[in-house]
């Protein structure tokens, strides 16, 4: 989990009061333990808490630049699997005037930029708008988190409701468009980027999904082109890393689904390899039978398990939940071979000496 927040002065010439510094840093975070990472000039102010579930730190200082960003970035061309890789990747494009890099960019995440040079300070959310980044425009003063709740508690942000948007958190559980349920607090698009500097505040949407052109690619292959996507945003970032953390915060956690299919290709692929050991001939090959009997069922039993977190999430009658229903199918198939050769293998050991064609002869 990370947080980000910062106040910006639009005049130049101004300074960002102390008071406002520490009272701001006060509520980043609700555990006065907290490291919070900090860089101030007078003019820009930007705040970073990160609890290190990533393993990797998302705030950097430069003497030109300040960065700091909440969530994981994607990047194709970052050259690395860790979470810094691809700040930085990010960084390194935003420092040269090179905005394209967000169009490359999957992932979801928040981040803000100072170009110290250039007096600008950008804000940018991922395309799907996943990690909020809430901002509330002054007549002197821009001020900006991750969380409303920072906005909430900052003395500075007046609190004047906006009936609209209270109106629609009210009765659709969430406000429309940018807005929220204060007036002059903006919840920032999906795929949009804000530049505030002395000329004012510009706002930019990158990204929109209404421009994703409509394929005549038949399903079938779109499907296998997403999960191809899928198969390489979760290798990009695992790198050889082969642990994973997951926080269970009601619903379903998209981590799980990751960690289940993972698992569970992982045992597919060692249940294709015996078979085609066993068509070879090779009879070591069939002293792993066991164990992979083994390994498949528990990972049927988890995803199993599963299913109630996607009936809850997605409903029963969704598509995902097809999907994973036809897989969980195959999968159980695949395991039902794999324990009625086991079972052989328990009524005649021999096969494991004389391989395929001496089982065959039986």
């Amino acid at each position: 989990m990370s947080v980000i927040s910062g106040v910006f002065c639009l005049n130049p010439q101004g300074s960002i009061p102390e008071a406002f510094q520490t009272e701001l840093r006060s509520h980043v975070s609700r555990h006065p333990g907290d490291a919070i990472e900090c860089f101030s000039d007078g003019r820009c102010v930007l705040f970073h808490l990160d609890t290190g579930a990533a393993g990797t730190p998302a705030f950097e200082i430069t003497p030109v630049s300040a960065a700091a960003l909440a969530g994981h970035p994607n990047c194709a061309a970052a050259g690395g699997s860790g979470r810094f890789d691809h700040f930085r990747h990010l960084t390194a494009s935003f420092q040269a005037d090179d905005w394209s890099v967000l169009n490359a960019a999957n992932g979801t995440y928040c981040a803000a930029f100072y170009d110290r040079p250039g007096g600008k300070l950008h804000l940018v959310t991922d395309k799907v708008g996943v990690r909020s980044l809430y901002v509330w425009i002054g007549s002197e003063y821009v001020v900006f988190a991750s969380a409303l709740r920072i906005l909430e508690a900052f003395s500075a942000v007046p609190k004047k409701m906006d009936l609209r948007g209270a109106t629609e958190a009210a009765s659709l559980g969430f406000p429309l468009a940018d807005r929220t349920g204060y007036a002059d607090i903006v919840h920032l698009y999906s795929g949009e980027r804000i530049t505030v500097s002395a000329a004012g505040v510009d706002r930019e949407r990158y990204w929109r999904w209404e421009q994703v052109a409509p394929s005549s690619e038949p399903r079938a292959e779109l499907l296998r082109k997403a999960y191809r996507q899928f198969e390489d945003a979760v290798s990009r970032l695992a790198g050889s890393d082969t642990g994973m953390l997951a926080f269970l915060s009601g619903g379903l956690d998209s981590r799980c689904i990751t960690g289940a299919l993972r698992s569970l290709a992982d045992t597919m692929t060692a249940a294709q390899d015996t078979v085609r050991r066993l068509n070879a001939g090779i009879a070591p090959a069939l002293q792993r039978v066991p164990e992979i009997a083994q390994t498949l069922q528990s990972t049927l039993e988890r995803a199993n398990r599963l299913v109630g977190s996607v009936d809850t999430a997605y409903g029963q009658s969704s598509q995902f939940r097809r999907d994973l229903e036809r897989l969980m199918g195959q999968a159980s198939d695949a395991a039902r071979s794999i324990r009625l050769l086991a079972d052989y293998l328990d009524q005649h050991p021999e096969a494991l000496l004389r391989g395929r064609s001496g089982a065959a002869g039986d």
